[in-house]
C-alpha cells in the first residue's frame, strides 16, 4: 500500500495533539485538568462530538464488583445502559 501524504490540517492537528499530551505529562494535574484535556484531544484533534460520544464515569458490569471507567467511547449514539 503506497503512503499517503498528509494533508496541511492533518498534520498541525498532530502536532497539536503531540503537543498536548506533552503538556499533560508535564502537569501535576488533578484528575478533572487531566480529562479535560484528553477530551481536547478527542475533539480537536480526532473529530470527535464530546457531548455526543464521550461520556464520563461509565459503569462496567462484570463479575463481582461493578468498576468505573473514567471515560469511555460510545460507538453508538444513544445512551450507555
Amino acid at each position: 500500500m503506497a503512503k499517503e501524504k498528509l494533508d496541511k490540517g492533518t498534520k498541525k492537528n498532530l502536532l497539536n495533539a503531540r503537543t498536548m499530551i506533552k503538556d499533560i505529562l508535564e502537569a501535576d494535574s488533578n484528575e478533572a485538568v487531566t480529562r479535560m484535556r484528553v477530551e481536547k484531544i478527542f475533539e480537536n484533534c480526532m473529530g470527535f462530538d464530546v457531548l455526543k460520544y464521550i461520556t464520563p464515569e461509565y459503569a462496567v458490569h462484570g463479575i463481582g464488583d461493578t468498576e468505573y471507567c473514567d471515560l469511555a467511547i460510545r460507538l453508538e449514539e444513544k445512551a450507555p445502559q
